[in-house]
């Protein structure tokens, strides 16, 4: 009854041991067709995302970062109480 009872377990703990390396190798193998990109890549795919959406931007919000880069504070206060005057609308 012991030897049958060893035997279970050491059948028991080669399954959990064959188990664990095959998750391993598994993930090895994810991990290694997983392509981190370089910092130009990612700087590369910025810009263009960037360029995109400038030039698909309506013309008035051009003219609206203009306004913005000429007078920003202005720009800070007029969203200051835009948001102060949405504040006390919305209660």
């Amino acid at each position: 009854m012991t030897n049958q009872f060893k035997d279970h377990l050491q059948a028991a703990a080669n399954m959990a041991q064959n188990g664990a390396e095959a998750l391993q190798d598994k993930a090895q193998d994810f991990l290694e067709q997983q392509k981190i990109p370089s910092a130009d890549e990612i700087k590369q795919s910025l810009g263009k995302t960037a360029q995109g959406l400038e030039s698909a931007s309506p013309p008035c919000l051009a003219s609206f970062c203009d306004q913005v880069k000429t007078r920003p504070l202005s720009a800070v206060l007029l969203s200051l109480v835009t948001g102060f005057i949405l504040g006390r609308i919305s209660k």
